[in-house]
């Protein structure tokens, strides 16, 4: 049976108890998928906010869309790994908001990334990382591009958790990664091949721990979202 399947109940027997309700703006038959969503009858004066249509759920999965309106999906992985395409185009698609966590520090800072880690150093930028995460925690339905090394810090890892957000790790490899990093000014732990490959497999076990994987180095920017559409999240 699918998801947007409906059992014929009364809202008598749905909110048993008010009476002003039902007496107020409804006193005739509805449909209600009672066993999905028992908690309806502890918040009545929601109810008309959360009997989903027909409009709005899909059959594909299961998933009804005032779910997915819910979520925030945090994009992971290394520099270079298109966390900012991605992100931008996914958010399009699903017409969520998008925020570029790095782009956020250096609107707020009025400088490069590259100049904090250069004036202020690594320690002081990850503060910034932390402050900049904490101020878009909780904004819902939302697609984040994290930075680099966000993930790699545990405070920022409890922050997501708690917040139930959506890790996506964009897995790509050393070589691809290398060849659009090398020649990057902007990129301030990027400066030579060496240390660019221990930071590399320094973070991939953090990375690794991402609820989804989604190895992208042969696809297109638009590929890549394609297959983030089609994860079981939505």
């Amino acid at each position: 049976m699918p998801w947007c399947s409906y059992l014929p109940l009364t809202v008598q027997f749905a909110f048993t108890g008010s009476s002003k309700f039902l007496d107020g703006k409804f006193q005739f038959d509805i449909l209600l998928l009672a066993p999905r969503i028992p908690f309806l009858e502890f918040f009545p004066s929601h109810f008309p906010q959360l009997i989903p249509t027909m409009e709005n759920c899909k059959d594909t999965n299961g998933s009804p869309d005032m779910q997915k309106n819910k979520k925030v999906i945090y994009l992971v992985g290394f520099m270079g790994s298109g966390k900012t395409t991605v992100g931008a185009l996914l958010a399009e698609q699903l017409d969520w908001p998008f925020s570029d966590l790095d782009q956020i520090i250096e609107e707020s800072q009025k400088t490069s990334i590259s100049e904090i880690f250069e004036t202020k150093g690594g320690q002081y930028f990850r503060k910034l990382e932390h402050a900049a995460l904490k101020g878009i925690i909780h904004k819902k339905p939302a697609v984040v591009a994290l930075g680099g090394g966000t993930v790699i810090q545990a405070e920022n890892r409890k922050l997501i958790y708690e917040a139930e957000g959506i890790t996506i790790w964009l897995e790509v490899s050393f070589e691809v990664l290398w060849s659009r990093c090398a020649n990057l000014k902007h990129r301030p732990l990027a400066r030579d091949r060496t240390s660019f490959r221990r930071l590399f497999q320094e973070r991939l076990p953090v990375y690794q721990k991402s609820e989804f994987c989604l190895t992208t180095d042969h696809l297109s920017s638009r590929q890549v979202v394609k297959k983030i559409l089609d994860l079981p999240i939505f």
